[in-house]
C-alpha cells in the first residue's frame, strides 16, 4: 500500500483518475460510490467521509 501511495502521483493519466486512485487506497469505497461521490459527503474539519445509506449497495426493503 505504501509503495502504491508513493508512485501514484507519478501516474501519467488524467488528474481525476490519479485523485480517485489515491482516495480509493485511503478510503476503500465501493467503485460505484467512488464514481458518484459528492462533496457534501466529506467533512474536511472532522476528516470523515459519510456515505448516505441510500447510496450504499445494501438496500432496506419493506
Amino acid at each position: 500500500m505504501q509503495r502504491f501511495l508513493m508512485v501514484a502521483p507519478h501516474y501519467q493519466g488524467q488528474p481525476t483518475t490519479t485523485a480517485a486512485l489515491q482516495l480509493s487506497a485511503l478510503l476503500f469505497p465501493r467503485p460505484g460510490n467512488m464514481r458518484s461521490m459528492e462533496w457534501a459527503w466529506i467533512d474536511f474539519n472532522g476528516a470523515v467521509l459519510t456515505i448516505a445509506s441510500g447510496e450504499m449497495k445494501r438496500r432496506k426493503y419493506g
